[in-house]
């Protein structure tokens, strides 16, 4: 718990000014992606709908850029902080003898923890926006209303914090694959119908039931393998 509170504090003041920044801009941009008139439709429809598989093998290409941008910009939160993070506390660390690998996993807490607080803060726009405008509520399968915003923030949460994952693991080699490996992710997958792609989950054209199961392995498997590439700082 002290060594959560210690990096909390660290990562907080190295990324404030940033993280306020980028939401703020997310929010206006979620905004007008999501339209300001009054058009029937939830604001989650026009930013999150996508390409259905069937449109891209029909060989309709229409980049989505509303979902591109609410997925990339929690990139640009991020960037290569939990590497400066580590540089900033690595002599503290040694002197505590704290194992690298509490290090890291503390690291994806904190990955998990920024991707909710987006998730949280940009949802909430589009959930207001909806409300001002009386707009119809969210329907994914069953679901409807509340629930099926409840659902698709849990699949937009798993969805971030397994790009910032991805980020965080790439940037272990260098800065530049941490950021440009995610977005080629982001761009092949709204371009190619690969059924057996996680991030078609993300689409609500391409959701299917147990998306959620889904995104939750393909975020395990990442926080897993984060940890094992970033605790091999190691020390004597």
């Amino acid at each position: 718990m002290r060594l959560f509170k210690d990096q909390f504090l660290y990562f907080w003041q190295m990324i404030k000014v940033r993280f306020l920044s980028w939401l703020l801009l997310t929010c206006l941009f979620l905004l007008v992606a999501g339209g300001f008139m009054r058009n029937g439709r939830s604001a989650n429809i026009m930013v999150f709908q996508g390409l259905g598989l069937a449109e891209i093998r029909a060989g309709i290409r229409d980049f989505p850029v509303s979902w591109f941008g609410y997925f990339f910009f929690p990139l640009m939160i991020s960037l290569n902080i939990f590497k400066e993070l580590w540089i900033s506390r690595v002599m503290q660390l040694r002197g505590q003898q704290i194992k690298p690998s509490h290090f890291s996993w503390v690291n994806v807490i904190l990955q998990l923890l920024l991707a909710a607080v987006y998730v949280l803060a940009s949802n909430a726009c589009l959930w207001l926006k909806d409300l001002l405008c009386g707009n119809s509520p969210l329907v994914l399968g069953p679901w409807q209303g509340g629930a099926a915003e409840l659902h698709w923030m849990l699949i937009a949460w798993l969805g971030v914090s397994s790009l910032l994952l991805i980020q965080a693991s790439c940037s272990e080699l260098t800065p530049a694959l941490g950021l440009i490996m995610p977005i080629v992710l982001l761009v092949s997958t709204s371009l190619t119908a690969w059924s057996c792609n996680p991030l078609n989950a993300l689409m609500l054209s391409r959701w299917t039931s147990g998306a959620e199961l889904f995104m939750f392995v393909w975020t395990l498997i990442w926080a897993l393998l984060y940890v094992l590439v970033d605790s091999k700082h190691g020390w004597v």
